[in-house]
């Protein structure tokens, strides 16, 4: 059995999304597939690429990106350009995948001609995507009981549907 990686060890995923009742979502459901990641959340796309820039000098992993498409000041096309242009990611990419509510098939087709670019999702995620997105990542499952998580996962949803309802 190995030992538990120390936490400056762990690799990163970042959630890169403007909504915080989202990201507060997201962050808990990704939280209960386990610790094997440390896990940064950004309403601000500015600061995420900070955060990057500082993380890789470091030579801290970033083995993924959840990115929502249309963040203020800085959108998804943007953030990628620049990332695109960190050498160190041109060894280790990080997986991306792009969220959005907009389904559009020209916002799908961009969304894969992007480096980087894994798969787009419609938002709302959901519990099962979320879950593939950690098992891609780290082949691993839930701690949990999946019972437990689908509970949780059918009250985020809920509280996401009335939240963009009267929003």
């Amino acid at each position: 059995m190995e030992p538990p990686a120390s936490p400056a060890s762990k690799p990163y995923i970042l959630i890169v999304e403007d909504d915080s009742t989202t990201v507060s979502v997201y962050k808990g459901i990704l939280q209960s597939f386990g610790g094997r990641f440390r896990l940064k959340c950004f309403t601000d796309a500015r600061k995420a690429l900070y955060f990057l820039e500082e993380e890789i000098k470091c030579q801290h992993t970033v083995f993924a990106i959840l990115l929502d498409i249309h963040m203020p000041h800085l959108n998804a096309w943007q953030f990628l350009d620049i990332i695109q242009r960190f050498k160190e990611f041109s060894h280790a990419p990080p997986l991306v995948w792009l969220c959005s509510a907009d389904s559009s098939s020209y916002t799908f087709k961009k969304s894969l001609e992007q480096a980087y670019v894994d798969r787009f999702v419609q938002k709302p995620l959901e519990w099962h995507h979320l879950k593939e997105f950690s098992e891609k990542v780290f082949q691993i499952s839930p701690s949990p009981p999946l019972e437990k998580l689908q509970k949780i996962n059918q009250a985020s949803s809920k509280t996401l549907f009335r939240l963009m309802k009267f929003s």
